[in-house]
């Protein structure tokens, strides 16, 4: 699906990977990605508990807790996660510039370039 000079033409799956490993990409972004698990995490989590604890009082016991805190975490968690999601991305489909080198260098370097 990409245009032709974007293709990387790997032959099968374990081609891919030992591309993947010589060009030093299977692990690019790696860091980005845990940050972003772990802010999904600790912000749903605690959203979502404090809504349905305090909506308790209001509500009674009724399904719209559970209803309300699940939309309200899964918002904060959306908006949480993005900056991550956009430095891993960035870092995982980066090409070499035309002097060779890379853009980024890793994904601090990615999100200072990004600010």
């Amino acid at each position: 699906m990409l245009p032709e000079g974007y293709r990387r033409n790997y032959k099968h799956f374990l081609d891919g990977l030992m591309k993947a490993t010589d060009e030093g990409a299977l692990m690019r972004g790696a860091l980005a990605n845990g940050c972003r698990l772990a802010a999904i995490c600790s912000s749903m989590t605690n959203a979502y508990d404090w809504c349905k604890e305090n909506s308790y009082f209001f509500l009674g016991p009724s399904w719209m807790n559970r209803f309300w805190a699940t939309g309200v975490a899964a918002g904060i968690g959306t908006a949480v996660a993005l900056p991550f999601d956009a430095i891993r991305v960035r870092m995982q489909t980066m090409r070499p510039l035309p002097d060779g080198r890379m853009p980024y260098a890793n994904s601090y370097d990615c999100f200072i370039k990004m600010l």
